[in-house]
C-alpha cells in the first residue's frame, strides 16, 4: 500500500513540506532532523502535559481503585459499578491518556514516512519516476527492497547509471545529487538502514534505546506511578520495539528517536516543576 494511502503514515505528506522547508534553509540532513525534531516537539507539548498529567492521575487513583477490587473482588457487578462512580465524582478517565498516545504514534509512523522515502516526501519526486528507477534498478542488475530503494536509487544517480538518470528531469538529477553531498552526519549516512557489526551504524540505534529507557524511567517517576507487574515489563518491552524499528528503518529515524527521547526528559522535567 502507498504510504500516502495508509492511515497510520497520513502526516507523511505534510511532515515531508517541513522537513523541504527546513533542508532549503540549511542543506544537512543530519541537522534538518534535529531542528525538525525539535519543531515536533515544541508542537507536542500540549500532548505531553496532557499525557503527564493523565499518568499523575492514574498514579494517585490507583491505591483507590486496588481498595475498591479487593472489598468486592467476588462480586464483579459491584466493583464495577464502584469504579465508574470513582470515576464519576472525581472526573478521572482512564482512558484519557489514549489520545495523546494515539497522536504520538501517528507522529512517529509520519516520521518513519519522510525518512522511508526522502525523495518523494522531502523534494517531491513522483512516485511514478521513483517506481521507474526502480526497475531501472532491476535491469541493471542492483538488488534493493522497498526500504532501501530510494538510497540505491541516490547511489545510481551518482555513478551515473544511464538506464536510472534516464527515469528524471535534469532539475531533479541536480537535487538528487545535491542531496548526496548532504546525507552524511558524523560520518554516518542517515538514509543507510543499520546493520550488527562493528561500525558507527550501530550507535545511533543503541542511544536511541538507552535515551528512551531512561525518559520513560524519568516520566515514570515524575508521575509518581509505581512500576509493577505489566507497567515494569512495559518499560523495559519498549525500548526493544524501537529497537526493532531502528534496525528496519533507515538511520535517520534512529537520530530522530534519539533527539526526541532527549527533549522529552528535559521537557518531562520542567513540566514537573509547575
Amino acid at each position: 500500500m502507498d504510504k500516502g494511502m495508509n492511515f497510520f503514515y497520513i502526516l507523511s505528506g505534510p511532515l515531508g513540506y517541513v522537513m523541504e522547508w527546513i533542508y532549503k534553509l540549511l542543506p544537512s540532513y543530519g541537522w534538518d532532523i534535529i531542528i525538525f525534531t525539535l519543531l515536533i516537539n515544541i508542537v507536542k507539548i500540549p500532548l505531553q502535559l496532557s499525557q503527564q498529567k493523565s499518568m499523575a492521575k492514574m498514579s494517585a487513583f490507583q491505591p483507590m481503585m486496588m481498595e475498591i477490587q479487593t472489598k468486592y473482588k467476588d462480586k464483579p457487578e459491584k466493583q464495577q459499578e464502584e469504579m465508574l462512580k470513582l470515576q464519576q465524582d472525581y472526573g478521572y478517565s482512564p482512558t484519557a491518556g489514549c489520545v495523546p498516545m494515539l497522536l504520538n504514534f501517528l507522529v512517529m509512523f509520519g516520521v518513519i514516512g519522510v525518512v522511508y522515502n526522502p525523495l518523494e516526501r522531502i523534494f517531491h519526486i513522483s512516485a511514478a519516476a521513483l517506481t521507474a528507477a526502480g526497475e531501472a534498478l532491476t535491469a541493471s542488475g542492483v538488488a534493493f527492497t522497498a526500504i532501501t530503494r530510494d538510497t540505491n536509487i541516490i547511489a545510481q544517480v551518482v555513478a551515473g547509471n544511464g538506464g536510472v538518470l534516464g527515469c528524471f528531469s535534469a532539475e531533479q538529477i541536480a537535487t538528487i545529487t545535491e542531496f548526496s553531498r548532504h546525507m552524511n552526519f558524523l560520518g554516518i549516512d542517515l538514509t543507510r538502514i543499520p546493520k550488527l557489526g562493528l561500525s558507527l551504524d550501530i550507535v545511533l540505534p543503541l542511544l536511541s534505546v538507552i535515551t528512551m529507557f531512561l525518559s520513560t524511567h524519568i516520566s515514570m517517576k515524575a508521575s509518581g506511578q509505581q512500576m509493577q507487574g505489566s507497567m515494569k515489563l512495559t518499560m523495559y518491552m519498549m525500548p526493544l520495539m524501537y529497537l526493532f524499528f531502528c534496525f528496519t528503518f533507515p538511520l535517520a529515524f534512529s537520530l530522530y528517536y534519539v533527539i526526541s527521547n532527549i527533549v522529552m526528559t528535559v521537557q518531562t522535567q520542567v513540566m514537573r516543576k509547575f
